[in-house]
């Protein structure tokens, strides 16, 4: 069961739910691209070992990337604002909309670009 869905109020709906960008992850994305290489160079030089400690290298920065993808919400309610992170660990904040005084949006020219 989602966070969420534990601490809505009696009457209380979903407005809008968010997912982070995957884009937040994208040097994760290269550095397994770079391992990727650095695995088959290693694979030519018959270094199984070396082949290995790249494998667990890439598979620490794919479940990082999952969890912190699926470990987020952010929801928008007709009272409130909630944000949660983390799976075992949880970090929360929830705020009524009396709290909010100002927003602020900061996007890069990729993000533009790309409507991220």
């Amino acid at each position: 069961m989602s966070y969420v869905k534990e601490v809505l109020q009696s009457g209380e709906r979903v407005l809008y739910q968010a997912r982070i960008s995957l884009w937040n992850f994208f040097v994760l994305y290269v550095a397994i691209v770079v391992l990727l290489l650095a695995m088959i160079g290693a694979n030519n030089a018959g270094s199984t070992m070396g082949i290995v400690y790249i494998l667990l290298v890439i598979a620490y920065f794919v479940i990082r990337i999952l969890i912190t993808y699926y470990g987020t919400e952010l929801v928008l309610t007709d009272s409130r604002l909630i944000y949660k992170r983390g799976f075992i660990s949880r970090y929360t904040s929830e705020m009524t909309y009396k709290k909010i005084e100002s927003i602020h949006v900061a996007q890069s020219i990729l993000g533009r670009l790309l409507n991220y």
